[in-house]
C-alpha cells in the first residue's frame, strides 16, 4: 500500500466558475427512462469501517513516532530501516503486482476537470465525466488500455466544459449501455454546444437515458453505485452535480462531482447522514473553496481525498484552507496535477494506491 503527502499550497482566492451561465430554455427531450427506486426509500446503511480504521491510524502513527526516535536517536553507525520493513512491523501488506480480482478506481489526469474509469473484477465498466474539449483523445485511449469497448455506465455528473467538454466523443468511442444525467428544468439547462453534442451523442449511441435521482443504484457485481444527490433543482448547475457513493465490501467510496456546501448540507440535514462516511472522497469542485465544508468533512473523514486539477490552473486550485482542513483530518490527498493519474484498488477490504508520477 502506498502512502503519499502533498505539502504544496496554491493561492487561496475564489475561483471563477466554469460556464456558470444559466439560460431560459426549454429542457431538451429525452428518450425513455429507466424506472427508479421510491425517492423516500433510504439505502441499507453500508458497513461501518469505524473500528478498522482507528486500528489503522493507531498503527500509522507509532509507525511514524518509531521512524522520528530512530532518526533523531538511534545508533548512527547503522543502517535505519527502510519505510517498508516498518511497515511489515506494522502488520500491513504489500499491494499485490496483479489488481485483476479487485475493484479499480482510475482518477485519469485531464487537467483542469474530471474524468473517472470504474471497472470491477467481473467486468463492469462505468466512466464519469471525461473533462474539457480536447481530452477524448486521452480519454479514449486510456479506457482501452483499461477496459474493454462497453460501457455499462456513463455519467455526466453535471453540464459544466470541464466534465462533460469530451465526454460526447467517448460515447461515440464505445459501446454505451446507459446514461445517468441530472434531469434539468428551464432555468438551468443551458445551450452551450457541448451539451447539445452530448445530447446527441447519446441518442445516437442507443444507450437509456437515466434522470440521477436520489436512491437509484447502480449493480456493480459484489458492489453497487448509489446516488445521493441532486434532490433539489438549483440555478447554480455545480449543484445539481450528481452525487454517487460506491460501496465494495467493507470499503467505499463518494463522488461529489462539483457540488457546494449547499449540497454538502442537505446531504448532512438528510436521509443521507449516516450515509457520508468513506474511505476515499472525490473531493468537491477540484478542491475550490466553495465545496468542502469542516462539517461535511468530518462526517466523511476520508482515508484518501482525491483532488482532480490542472497543474497551475487559473483558479488556484486546490484552495489552501480546503488543503488545511484535509490535513487536520489526516487525510492522505492524492491529486492528478502533481501526481498524473491515480488509482485506487479495492479487495473489499484492503486498499491500495498506485499514480503516474510516483
Amino acid at each position: 500500500m502506498s502512502n503519499y503527502t502533498d505539502h504544496t499550497d496554491h493561492p487561496d482566492r475564489e475561483p471563477e466558475d466554469v460556464n456558470e451561465e444559466t439560460v431560459q430554455a426549454p429542457q431538451p427531450d429525452e428518450p425513455e427512462e429507466e424506472s427508479m427506486q421510491p425517492e423516500n426509500s433510504a439505502p441499507a446503511r453500508p458497513p461501518r469501517r469505524s473500528a478498522a480504521k482507528a486500528v489503522t491510524i493507531i498503527l500509522l502513527a507509532l509507525i511514524a513516532i518509531a521512524a522520528l526516535a530512530i532518526t533523531l536517536f538511534g545508533k548512527r553507525d547503522g543502517p535505519l530501516p527502510t519505510w517498508q520493513e516498518l511497515y511489515e512491523l506494522a502488520g500491513f501488506t504489500e499491494a499485490p503486482e496483479t489488481h485483476a480480482d479487485q475493484l479499480a478506481v482510475h482518477f485519469i489526469d485531464v487537467g483542469q476537470g474530471d474524468g473517472i474509469l470504474i471497472q470491477t473484477p467481473t467486468g463492469e465498466t462505468v466512466v464519469i465525466d471525461a473533462g474539457e474539449r480536447g481530452n477524448e483523445k486521452k480519454m479514449i485511449s486510456y479506457i482501452k488500455q483499461y477496459g474493454d469497448d462497453t460501457l455499462e455506465y456513463v455519467v455526466a455528473t453535471h453540464p459544466h466544459s470541464d466534465h462533460i467538454g469530451s465526454l460526447d466523443n467517448v460515447i461515440a468511442a464505445f459501446t454505451v449501455r446507459n446514461v445517468v444525467m441530472p434531469r434539468l428544468t428551464q432555468i438551468n439547462t443551458p445551450t452551450h454546444s457541448f451539451y447539445k453534442d452530448l445530447l446527441t451523442a447519446v441518442k445516437k449511441s442507443g444507450a437509456k437515458m437515466i434522470s440521477a435521482k436520489p436512491c437509484y443504484t447502480i449493480p456493480l457485481g459484489r458492489g453497487q453505485c448509489t446516488v445521493l444527490s441532486p434532490s433539489v433543482q438549483s440555478e447554480k448547475l455545480n449543484d445539481m452535480s450528481v452525487v454517487l457513493r460506491l460501496d465494495w465490501g467493507e470499503t467505499s467510496f463518494l463522488f461529489m462531482g462539483d457540488a457546494g456546501v449547499a449540497v454538502e448540507k442537505q446531504l448532512l440535514n438528510g436521509k443521507y447522514a449516516g450515509y457520508l462516511d468513506a474511505d476515499v472522497l472525490k473531493v468537491g469542485h477540484h478542491g475550490s473553496g466553495t465545496s468542502s465544508s469542516a462539517m461535511f468533512l468530518k462526517a466523511v473523514d476520508p482515508r484518501f481525498g482525491v483532488i482532480s486539477c490542472g497543474a497551475g490552473n487559473d483558479y488556484g486550485h486546490p484552495h489552501k484552507g480546503t488543503m488545511d482542513k484535509l490535513t487536520k483530518l489526516g487525510t492522505t490527498v492524492l491529486r492528478t496535477d502533481t501526481m498524473g493519474s491515480i488509482r485506487i484498488y479495492s479487495d473489499g477490504r484492503q486498499m491500495y494506491t498506485e499514480t503516474d508520477n510516483g
